[in-house]
Formats: C-alpha cells, structure tokens, sequence
C-alpha cells in the first residue's frame, strides 16, 4: 500500500492527536493544543502546567471540555427519611447528618453529552442530605456514597477528577406508565434496586420556578479518594461540587424504593453496598419529583472545602 503524502490519511484511518477534516478529498489535520502532535523529537512526555491532563496522559492534553453541555436531562427522585445514626454510618469523617435525615434514589437519563459525541448514559444516584463544617465555610448538600453509571467514560471521570463513588451498572430506561413511573438498577443480570412512583401531578408556576431557581447552581458533597501503593492513600479530602439545571418541567408525585439483597456471586462489586442500604429504616416517604431539561457541568468550579 503506498504511503499517504504528508496532511493525507489512509482511508478508514484517522490522524493521531489532530482533528483531521476533509479538504477537497485530502485530509487536513488541525493540532489540538496540548495533544501529542508526533514532534518527532525522541524525548520524553513532558507536563504542560497550563494545560489539565487525564490517563491516558502521554497522549496530550484532556479531551474533556471544562464545561459539559448534556442537551437534555430526564430525572425522577424518590426520596424517604431515615435515622439519623444510620444516615450517619454512609457519610465520610468529614461530614455529618442534614437537619432531615434524608436519603434520595434518583434515575437520571442524559442525552446529548458534548464529550460522548453526542451520545449519552443513565445513572442510578443514592444520596444523602449532609453537611460540611470546616474552619472557613460551612456547605449543605447531598452526599452520594454509590452512584452506579451505565458507561464507563463518566464514570472513570468522576472518580478520577470529581469525588464521585461511581461504579458500573446496567440501567435501563425509565418507563413510564399511565400517571407513573418505574427505575431499576442491575448488576450484570441481577437486580440490586427497584422504585415506583404513580399519581404524577404537574408543577407550575411559583413552585416551579422555586424548583428551577433551587437547581440552576445545585451544590452537592464530595470524597475525594484515590488509595496509594501502601497504606497511605494518595488522595483524601472533601469536595464541593456544582451543577447547573435549566428544567422547563416538573412533576410531584408518591414513590417507595426497594432494595434487594444479591449475594456476592451474582452481584460481585455491589451486593456488600446493598447490604447497608437494605439496613436503612424507613420513617416516611417523601413526595417524588421527575424535572425534563438540561445541564451544564462546570468542572473548574469544583474545589477542595477547608
């Protein structure tokens, strides 16, 4: 096979660590600033300090965008009040209980996600109402201790940049029924949670714009861990992080959760997971919410709390 001239590609092939467009049937290769550009000048990666890198790091700078768009974001979560000592049990040193002991599932489809070319992904989030007294600032928000994900590019993301507690799971589609809805999560072909919620009543006026005015900067509590080669890990400390939702609709309706109790050969990585959250006692439930819009996520304004 001849060797393509330089600016060409081999057809079906891409250029390395350029964005390669056509130009009248040639290929033209634009450099990503920070990317790998085979400089051919044999010597080792070297950092950029200006630039923010991810693994695989020799290959340039972080495709990811400081700023996700998700072009469309369907949420239903189904909240329920627990024991304040059991609620305790799911929070990291650095936390402690809200004023409501509150435990919140949510299913979550986004659509349209910048970095996955347009593609998207369904989470599964287990919450709990915390808050963070530190010498300088004190920040209420929702602590997730698992958070499972159905593709792996969000998921090694966020554990890797964020302080989220991502773990891999198969997560169908919300489905939604007459004035309801339903949400699973499984681990390979076992399930590990199941909610439901019926007699959906739309939001409007006042309380949604409460609603759209309390999520367009929502602030929720980090871990960030990352274990080291001994006993020291390499990481630990807490995390403020921030999104911003624009819903355009809302809804209230009743919704239960149920957690089931897999055993560790059918569910490997989540059925110790289940095992606590099946302990959590159930005080009351509290109204569910489904919100339709979308989402920004602004990963530079994540910070360390102090």
């Amino acid at each position: 096979m001849p060797r393509p001239a330089k600016g060409e590609a081999p057809s079906g092939k891409a250029i390395r660590g350029a964005d390669a467009t056509t130009d009248g049937g040639r290929w033209r290769a634009t450099t990503i600033p920070g990317h790998h550009d085979g400089r051919g000048d044999g010597l080792p990666v070297e950092l950029d300090p200006n630039q923010r890198y991810d693994m695989p790091v020799v290959f340039g700078a972080s495709p990811f965008p400081d700023v996700t768009t998700m072009e469309k974001v369907q949420s239903v979560s189904v909240p329920f009040v627990t024991e304040r000592d059991a609620l305790a049990e799911l929070l990291p040193r650095f936390f402690e209980p809200g004023a409501v002991a509150r435990v919140t599932v949510t299913h979550t489809m986004n659509r349209g996600v910048d970095y996955m070319g347009g593609r998207g992904y369904n989470i599964v989030r287990v919450a709990c109402a915390a808050v963070f007294r530190g010498e300088s600032e004190t920040v209420a928000g929702p602590y997730a201790p698992v958070i499972w994900e159905s593709d792996a590019a969000p998921i090694i993301l966020g554990r890797e940049r964020g302080g989220y507690a991502k773990i891999f799971g198969n997560i169908p589609d919300l489905t939604e029924q007459d004035d309801g809805c339903a949400f699973e999560c499984y681990e390979y072909e076992t399930r590990l949670l199941r909610a439901e919620v019926n007699g959906w009543t739309p939001v409007w006026g006042a309380e949604l714009s409460a609603v759209q005015q309390a999520t367009s900067e929502a602030v929720s509590l980090g871990w960030k861990y990352s274990p080291g080669m001994g006993s020291e890990p390499d990481a630990d400390y807490p995390i403020r992080q921030v999104s911003n939702y624009d819903y355009a609709e809302a809804w209230r309706g009743s919704g239960t959760v149920t957690f089931d109790g897999p055993d560790a050969t059918s569910a490997p990585y989540s059925s110790h997971i289940m095992e606590v959250l099946r302990r959590l006692p159930v005080l009351r439930d509290e109204p569910a919410t489904m919100v339709r819009g979308s989402m920004k996520f602004p990963r530079t304004e994540h910070r360390r709390l102090r």
